[in-house]
């Protein structure tokens, strides 16, 4: 279907929920285009797949996985022989896989390392959020910050800068 995804999408929900084996997500970066990577975009379309079925993406960012979780999805890491930030062969990845079942062991994908998964309790995994699908990029990284501005300020995250400096990214 062609169009803005957030207009064509419930067309599909209404056709297809629970249905769909494999979304997978190919948008722009979150920082460019966060309106399809919002925790209320993700739901919707984490909706159209089957009990088996499988979301996966290039995107590794905290705020997306983060986004998947509040979404009840179990997360994998998809494996890379590459190494990521700083040589972490095993601790970095080369994408997200979200089922609504548990993963199954496989080479494709491993478990989120502590490495990812403290990043997700940083600021930066404050998901993206558009409860009514119509922000703007602008509206949404502006509510974004302020998110993570008020949750530094209550502690219930840490600063992003701390983990990297812990992790040595």
């Amino acid at each position: 279907l062609w169009g803005d995804a957030r207009q064509r999408l419930p067309h599909l929900l209404t056709q297809c929920l629970g249905q769909v084996d494999l979304v997978w997500h190919d948008a722009f970066s979150p920082q460019h285009c966060p309106q399809l990577w919002t925790v209320e975009f993700l739901g919707a379309v984490t909706a159209l797949l089957a009990a088996q079925g499988r979301w996966i993406s290039y995107c590794s960012a905290a705020a997306v996985r983060q986004g998947l979780r509040l979404a009840h999805l179990n997360l994998a890491a998809l494996a890379t022989p590459n190494a990521g930030p700083s040589g972490h062969q095993q601790s970095w990845s080369g994408g997200t896989v979200a089922s609504h079942q548990q993963l199954a062991p496989s080479t494709l994908w491993r478990p989120l390392s502590a490495m990812e998964l403290e990043h997700m309790g940083c600021s930066a995994g404050e998901p993206y959020r558009d409860p009514t699908d119509t922000a703007n990029s602008a509206e949404i990284l502006d509510q974004r910050r302020d998110a993570q501005a008020a949750s530094l300020a209550r502690g219930e995250r840490s600063a992003s800068g701390a983990w990297r400096k812990r992790w040595g990214v």
